[in-house]
């Protein structure tokens, strides 16, 4: 009777130290999981902010007051005066 009890206690304790165990290596997991995450967060707004920051110079670039500054720094200007060529008159006419 008394190596029953031996061997249930053995197994109990046995039951019980493979069980702490598990919830010592599951909480390690969530705590390496939840830091994993709190980090990819940390990533995702900062390129939230960059797209954010991205896309408000992209509009900017491309608004109307900028694209004429830019052209006339291109040489692009509105002409003065201008000549308008037709088809039916010829340069080189013989008499």
């Amino acid at each position: 009777m008394k190596y029953i009890n031996h061997k249930t206690k053995v197994l109990v304790l046995s039951t019980f130290v493979i069980f702490a165990l598990s919830a010592v290596l599951i909480t390690i997991e969530s705590v390496s999981t939840g830091a994993e995450m709190a980090s990819l967060e940390k990533t995702s707004n900062v390129l939230l902010a960059q797209r954010s920051e991205l896309e408000s110079a992209y509009v900017k670039s491309i608004s109307m007051g900028d694209l004429q500054e830019r052209s006339a720094e291109l040489g692009f200007v509105k002409p003065e005066y201008l000549i308008y060529l037709t088809g039916r008159d010829s340069v080189a006419k013989l008499p």
